[in-house]
């Protein structure tokens, strides 16, 4: 079996989750024959400003979840991407997975943090 993969990684800036779907868009249309793309951790948000995640945190049914998912359907290409999820109160680092058919089917909130790093926050 094959299968084409892409990485969407570029410079990450300060820009809206919606700006940076945006460019995950135009990437799609750049490359019509990816079966899947995957995101960077953290991808709506970026790193480096906890008010930022905790402002574009969104449940796994969000807004900008529902904007991936009809990305994922539109091009017929499976979604990975990162995001700050909020449930029951709690802030959690998650990756979603919509298939080529726009549906959610894995969303996994990251258990072990690296000693090294103060995402314990």
């Amino acid at each position: 079996m094959k299968i084409n993969v892409g990485v969407f990684q570029y410079k990450m800036r300060d820009e809206s989750p919606l700006k940076r779907i945006q460019r995950l868009e135009k990437q799609l249309q750049k490359n019509s024959v990816l079966d899947l793309i995957v995101c960077p951790e953290l991808f709506l948000s970026g790193y480096g400003s906890f008010d930022k995640i905790k402002e574009y945190c969104e449940q796994s049914d969000g807004k900008c979840a529902n904007k991936i998912s009809a990305l994922a359907k539109k091009y017929s290409t499976a979604i990975l991407y990162g995001y700050p999820e909020m449930a029951k109160n709690s802030l959690f680092n998650s990756a979603q997975y919509f298939d080529s058919k726009g549906t959610s089917l894995a969303n996994h909130r990251k258990q072990m943090l690296p000693p090294t790093a103060d995402e314990s926050k």
